[in-house]
């Protein structure tokens, strides 16, 4: 087919230059005159090691026309295989080249199509040479285009794939690789094109568009990889209205103007769940003109080029000129010199869902009647280049200072977690406590039920250390895991009659991880107290009192549009004073291998806070914190008998028990800017069971210094894993 009419001009976005389009493109009768040297015939086959140099044209109604793997067309200044009639198809499996060597009409193409219905499938190779020779092109309606092999095309207006008729069908699974200015990777002009691509597109030239569609109602969608180099060349670039464009792949784009997905026409659809990015100046990875269209981001969009100054409306991470525009996003957006979302026109919405993370000021040039939903469920502190007028919240706190508005969520500044985190620390502590206790105890199995302690640990005294450590984990929406450890050392002097007294003190450090690493703290606590201990035969009684002082650096995560990577940490600082007394009674039973000895243990820990803590960037003060725990504990501990040796006594023990941890009370004040705030925890961990088991191993040298090692784990009823471990030295004289 011969075209010698005159090259239309499209206008494209008020960003892109004005360009000729291709005319078609396979000039048939040119090649007319090329006579005998043309192949004219039905159904062509060319086999496998076989080369022809000639055009190959199917004439008839269904012909169809097969390159075989091994099979190659080469040509020169002509076009490769010509579908010359209705519903034919055509195949390549092996190679086909076309070099062009004329500038300008006529065009020429590896496989070409002139009229409707055609069906080219291409799983080999194919190659173009000069400018406007093209690896596939149909002229035709009802164009159908599958890739799975390579298309190259190296020179301008080169367009891997074009199709000028409607209803064109574009599937590309391949690979697809342009070099020159103008040069498409696919190229659908007509009306309602569908175009999918799952595999590689990459354009190298100004203007080269990876995928390029023109009229209404066109379907894109990438699942591939595309990457353009070059000013102006869009991943995307849509020119009707009705569309629809999806990407769910991976875009690149590293020239001046050359936008992600760029689109020019009214009630278009734009889907994002992949990642975009967009390096040049004035770029963005999304760019609408037009009114009613609909944008959603949950994947992430990444805008690192400058900005000239030119134009308002480039440079940011989504930018939409038009009115009645709807963004709705849970993904990640970030511009590192302009807005996250700018938007010129008026009545938007724009809604922000759970996941959303942002880089760059929210742009509403028409604010009053621009709308916000907040739905992100977390703190965020959100800068605006025009407040919207109206803002929903999703029930969350707000409160507006100039151009910034701060969405606070109770929740991520509730601490959910002290409760548990403060008695386990407790817990370990007032264990190091009861393992000293315990000491005094040991003894022949038969001596220690029958008549208490040994009488060379009568009247004597006593200096001890215990390092410990422990860890809690918590899965599912309320998880977190926190890590402690520290030192207890004391001083204890063992009286006449089974009795024992001791003063104890030490420090604590933890760190504790939750909410999906939006809340974090960092403590540190200092105690002292002391112990006392009696025992009447084979009964005993324990006493302890711990006070203490307890740091706790929070730190909460937020959004906060104006901060690199769209996360700010918030520090808080909690100052409190604690006290834990515990009160435990057992008695021994003697077996003939050991001893088994029940006891019941009762605690209670209190914190109290002192002071506001204060965080400056969002106005909360929290004040009044008060924690009550009551811990009941049964236990049945199991003695075996000491295993003597020359150079000391080994003694070995297990027990196992439950305890029901009780949240008494969690009350917490706070305000956001002078508005009062409840931030009490009321959970479902006011009452827990725990089961747990021990070990413990002390090594009594004859001297009688003594070298202990424990180790206990749980799980409790709101599915929280716990372990400690606790070792120690002993040093009587």
């Amino acid at each position: 087919m011969c075209s010698d009419r005159p090259l239309p001009i499209q206008t494209k976005s008020a960003l892109q230059h004005r360009r000729q389009l291709k005319a078609f493109l396979l000039c048939s009768c040119a090649l007319v005159l090329l006579g005998p040297e043309k192949g004219l015939a039905g159904d062509i086959t060319i086999g496998s090691g076989t080369t022809v140099t000639t055009t190959q044209t199917l004439t008839d109604v269904g012909d169809t026309g097969t390159v075989e793997s091994g099979g190659t067309i080469e040509v020169t200044d002509q076009d490769g295989l010509v579908l010359d009639n209705d519903d034919q198809t055509a195949t390549n499996n092996g190679t086909i080249r076309v070099t062009k060597t004329t500038i300008g009409t006529p065009n020429f193409a590896g496989i070409g199509s002139n009229e409707d219905d055609a069906t080219v499938h291409n799983n080999g190779s194919i190659t173009t040479t000069g400018s406007r020779a093209f690896g596939i092109a149909g002229d035709g309606d009802d164009f159908t285009v599958t890739n799975s092999g390579t298309i190259t095309t190296t020179s301008k207006e080169s367009d891997a794939i074009l199709s000028l008729g409607a209803d064109t069908d574009i599937t590309n699974s391949g690979t697809i690789s342009t070099t020159g200015e103008a040069a498409y990777g696919i190229n659908a002009e007509g009306d309602r094109p569908t175009v999918l691509n799952s595999g590689t597109i990459t354009t190298t030239g100004d203007d080269a568009y990876a995928i390029d569609t023109d009229e209404d109602d066109a379907k894109v969608t990438n699942t591939g990889t595309i990457t353009t180099t070059g000013e102006d060349a869009d991943g995307f670039d849509s020119d009707g209205d009705d569309v629809i464009l999806i990407n769910t792949g991976t875009m690149t784009m590293s020239g001046t103007l050359a936008d992600g997905i760029d689109n020019d026409g009214d009630r278009a659809a734009i889907t994002n769940s992949g990642t975009i990015t967009v390096s040049g100046e004035d770029a963005n990875p999304i760019e609408s003109n037009g009114d009613d269209v609909t944008i959603s981001n949950s994947g992430t969009l990444r805008n690192t080029g400058t900005i000239s100054g030119d134009h308002d409306d480039v440079g940011h991470g989504i930018a939409v000129d038009g009115d009645n525009v709807t963004i709705t996003n849970s993904g990640e957006i970030y511009s590192s010199n302009g807005s996250s979302i700018y938007v010129d026109g008026s009545d938007a919405t724009v809604t922000l869902n759970n996941g959303t993370i942002l880089q760059g000021v929210l742009t509403f040039t028409d604010p009053t009647t621009a709308t916000l939903n907040y739905a992100a469920g977390r703190t965020a502190i959100l800068t605006f280049s025009g407040i919207p007028g109206t803002l929903t919240t999703a029930g969350l706190t707000s409160a507006t200072n100039g151009n910034t508005i701060t969405i606070l969520n109770p929740d991520d500044f509730r601490l959910d977690t002290v409760a548990q985190t403060f008695n386990t620390m407790t817990r370990a502590v007032t264990g190091s406590l009861e393992q000293q206790m315990d000491l005094n105890r040991l003894g022949g199995t038969s001596f220690v039920a029958t008549n208490g302690p040994a009488p060379e640990e009568q009247n004597a005294t006593a200096l001890w250390v215990t390092p410990l450590g422990g860890v809690l984990s918590r899965q599912g929406s309320d998880g977190f895991d926190h890590t402690f450890g520290g030192i207890t050392a004391g001083a204890e002097k063992t009286f006449a009659e089974g009795l024992a007294a001791g003063v104890a003190g030490g420090f604590t450090i933890g760190r504790t991880t939750s909410d999906g690493d939006i809340h974090s703290a960092s403590s540190y606590s200092i105690h002292a107290g002391g112990y006392l201990s009696r025992s009447w035969q084979a009964t005993f009684a324990q006493f302890s009192l711990l006070g203490g002082y307890l740091k706790s650096d929070e730190e909460v995560t937020v959004l906060n549009n104006m901060v690199v990577g769209g996360l700010q940490d918030l520090s808080i600082d909690y100052d409190y004073v604690y006290v834990t007394p515990s009160a435990r009674l057992g008695h021994a039973f003697a077996l003939s291998e050991g001893t088994l000895t029940p006891s019941a243990r009762v605690r209670y820990s209190g914190l109290w806070q002192t002071g506001d803590a204060d965080e400056s960037a969002t106005g909360l003060s929290v004040s009044g914190r008060s924690l009550h725990v009551l811990e009941l504990r049964a236990q049945a501990t199991y003695d075996h008998a000491p295993i003597v040796q020359n150079g000391g006594t080994l003694y070995l023990s297990a027990n196992a028990g439950i305890d029901g941890i009780f949240t008494l009370n969690d009350s917490v004040d706070g305000t956001l800017q002078g508005a009062a705030l409840n931030l009490s925890v009321d959970d479902d961990d006011d009452a827990v069971l725990r089961g747990f088991a021990a070990a413990d191993a002390v090594w009594q040298v004859n001297d009688g210094t003594k070298f202990l090692a424990g180790i206990e784990g749980g799980y409790d009823s709101a599915d929280t894993l716990s372990a400690s471990v606790r070792l120690g030295a002993k040093i009587s004289f």
